[in-house]
Formats: structure tokens, sequence, C-alpha cells
């Protein structure tokens, strides 16, 4: 199958669910209409998938042959900020917003599992597609959570992507190791 008729109606997807996503923004371990939408575009794409601490789910593409697992996450929650951008798809829920770009992130990973999906016959080994609750959450990160989880414990590798403004659009930029990987809590005084 060509990879055009694959990702054919791809941007306008990815157009549609960002701006659901955006307008739907919860708070961590709050995202369960979030969490609802990511089942439902994952069923329609006969992704398997686990429900991990009610609002993380973990899809499961297998190729059609043994190879490596390989994982690739987004993260699901937003901040809590009033959103004051006037776009028409703003947030319907007052004093929440995806300010951080997850709503992206969200719509990103959707669209590349479709497009796997659609070629899994062309794959070789497993790929987990990872849905992480609460990663704004520090206290109570959803990351650790994930990282107990049995069936992504042992991939051979882990993605993730964050979307950057400094990126020029239409750009990516790799980086082999950590990055963007810190979080930390402060107190204005």
């Amino acid at each position: 199958m060509s990879t055009n008729i694959i990702t054919n109606g791809i941007k306008d997807y990815v157009i549609e669910q960002r701006r659901f996503f955006h307008e739907n923004p919860e708070l961590s371990w709050q995202e369960f209409e979030t969490s609802k939408r990511i089942r439902q575009e994952l069923d329609k794409m006969d992704i398997e998938y686990e429900i991990v601490k009610e609002t993380g789910v973990i899809g499961t593409i297998k190729g059609s042959k043994q190879g490596k697992r390989l994982g690739i996450r987004a993260d699901i929650d937003a901040l809590p900020i009033k959103e004051q951008s006037g776009v028409a798809f703003s947030s319907k829920n007052d004093g929440v917003m995806h300010a951080c770009g997850h709503d992206a992130h969200i719509c990103i990973l959707l669209a590349t599992a479709k497009v796997l999906n659609a070629m899994k016959d062309k794959l070789n080994g497993e790929i987990k597609i990872i849905f992480q609750p609460a990663e704004e959450y520090i206290q109570d990160s959803g990351a650790k959570y994930l990282s107990e989880v049995e069936s992504i414990k042992n991939l051979d590798r882990i993605i993730a992507l964050h979307i950057w403004a400094a990126i020029e659009s239409g750009k990516a930029a790799l980086r082999t190791g950590h990055i963007m990987a810190s979080a930390d809590t402060f107190e204005i005084l």
C-alpha cells in the first residue's frame, strides 16, 4: 500500500482532533473525556488497548513479524490557565487550557497510530501507543505509574515528542538521550 494512500486525509484528521482536544482540556488525573475520545479513535482503528490508572491508555500495534518493541508516548493533561487566545476552538473549560501543546501531542500520536496500523503488515515487532495522564502533576506524576505497567516495562526503545515554537514549522529536531526531561516546583514569596 502506498504511503500517499495511507496518509491521505491525515492533515484534516489531525486538525479535527486537535481542535476537539483544545476545546476540551482536562487537568491531571481528570482526563476522563480525553481518555474516552482517545479510546473511541483507537476503536475506529481496531487497535487494542488497555486503560491504566483510569485515564491512561496504551494501544498495541503488532507487526506481521517478530521484532523489537517500541513505545511512542504523548501526554494528555492540560494546565490550570484561563485561555485568552480568542481562537474559534478556545477552551470550553473555564480556567483550564492546553497551553503546553498536549492537545497537539495527542492528535499527532493518534495520527501516527492510524498510519502505523494501516501498514502493520509491513512492520516487524510491536508498537505501544502510550497516552500518559498527569504529566503536569509533579507530586503524583503519571510517568511513575506508567513505568510500572507490565506491558511496557521491557520496551526496547521509547520515544516521545514535544512541540517547540523555536523549531521552524515543517521541521523536526532529534537528539539521543534526554531532552526537556525535567520538572520541579518552586514558590514565589
